[in-house]
């Protein structure tokens, strides 16, 4: 693991942006989605389409973790789930997902 001194670049940016607070506490979750994790040649193609997006996705918010036991149950999840994933929120194209009762509870 490698650390960095930021001290520079921090001081740097709040004169670009003044009005930005370095000093809130924020908590992030996140997934990676569509990672294939391992891209190859194979004999006519690739494993993976090269143009398929990839995305860094989550939640963040300001402050201590909140108590999300309301949340879970409210989705009435399988006791199987060990993370919340997208897929147990909603599926489909995009539009469907707008309609996910899961997704206006969540």
């Amino acid at each position: 693991m490698r650390n960095w001194d930021i001290s520079e670049e921090r001081e740097m940016t709040k004169k670009i942006a003044p009005s930005a607070d370095f000093d809130i506490s924020f908590n992030f979750y996140y997934d990676e989605t569509n990672n294939i994790r391992k891209f190859y040649v194979k004999e006519a193609n690739f494993n993976s389409c090269f143009t398929a997006n990839f995305v860094l996705g989550g939640m963040v918010y300001e402050g201590t973790s909140p108590n999300v036991n309301s949340l879970i149950s409210k989705l009435n999840l399988q006791k199987t789930v060990k993370e919340l994933k997208f897929k147990h929120i909603a599926t489909g194209k995009f539009l469907n997902c707008l309609n996910s009762e899961k997704l206006n509870i969540f």
